[in-house]
């Protein structure tokens, strides 16, 4: 009988002694009782990065987006320009409305707004066009402020140039022709690049856009001035003119400031477009069309 239990015991030290042994809990492992990490917020622009504003200002709308929030944290704005501030009492959620004020210099200004949240960021850069300032030597000969007659009847073209300019970005410049009154405006617009696409395959234009003369930046409406190449002077960028009528006499005027907004009508192939620019002599040029417009592709590249 004793040496049956001893027996019994011997097995039995074997057997615990062969039983495999309790993993040790890595870190960070719930079943070992201790917290998991908790990851780092994410700060995201949801609206656009970039806007361009208009000489006599306006309001820019930031809408953003937040991945695990994080008690008693909140969006804040870096600002160091005082040209911007922001608007205050503004009630919706995860919205910044910045106040961008009159641009009384003829030269545009910009800005890098910085958005953070803890240790996340984002940036937002922010335009204004310079204000138009009648200067002493105008190149405009118009002599009123013309409001543009837009109808089903208007020639409305928007001709592709491609990356002329070699940034990157496209130009595009739009013809809006009234043949009864005798008058065109042409609107040379930036626009994202489409390289590799058809002709076929080209979108027109669309979204906001304010005069400036920076050809680096999507969204300029590029203001009229005269160039000079091996074919002598030219008329470049954005421009007004009007042939001799009974009641408006012939004028040519460079596109000096305003904007020029374009969308898509949804469901056509038709667009709204509006422009409420002005010439180096401070002359206001109008107009609205909503229509058809036909692409014409003059890309070298």
């Amino acid at each position: 009988m004793k040496g049956l239990k001893y027996l019994f015991s011997l097995v039995l030290m074997m057997a615990v002694a062969c039983s495999p042994e309790t993993p040790t809990p890595a870190p960070g492992d719930n079943n070992g009782g201790t917290e998991q990490e908790t990851p780092a917020p994410v700060l995201t622009i949801i609206s656009a990065k970039s806007f361009i504003a208009i000489a006599e200002g306006e309001e820019y709308t930031v809408t953003y987006a937040i991945e695990n929030p994080k008690e008693g944290l909140s969006v804040e704005a870096n600002i160091e320009d005082n040209w911007i501030s922001i608007k205050e009492g503004v009630t919706e959620e995860n919205t910044i409305v910045f106040v961008i004020a009159e641009n009384t210099s003829e030269a545009p200004r910009s800005a890098t707004v910085e958005l953070t949240y803890g240790e996340a960021s984002a940036e937002v850069k922010i335009s204004q066009a310079g204000a138009v300032i009648v200067n002493n030597d105008p190149l405009s000969t118009l002599t009123n402020d013309v409001e543009m007659d837009l109808n089903e009847d208007t020639y409305v073209f928007a001709d592709c140039y491609g990356d002329n300019n070699g940034t990157g970005i496209y130009i595009w410049q739009f013809y809006f022709m009234d043949v009864i009154n005798r008058q065109m405006i042409w609107l040379e617009v930036l626009y994202e690049s489409q390289a590799g696409a058809t002709t076929e395959e080209l979108v027109i234009p669309t979204g906001k856009f304010v005069g400036s003369d920076d050809k680096w930046s999507t969204g300029t409406l590029m203001i009229g001035h005269v160039i000079e190449d091996f074919d002598g002077l030219y008329n470049a960028g954005s421009w007004y003119t009007q042939i001799t009528t009974e009641t408006q006499a012939e004028a040519l005027a460079p596109i000096a400031g305003g904007v020029f907004t374009i969308e898509a009508i949804e469901g056509s192939d038709t667009f709204s477009a509006n422009f409420d620019v002005k010439d180096d002599l401070g002359n206001r040029i109008t107009g609205a069309y909503e229509g058809r417009i036909t692409i014409e592709d003059f890309r070298t590249e």
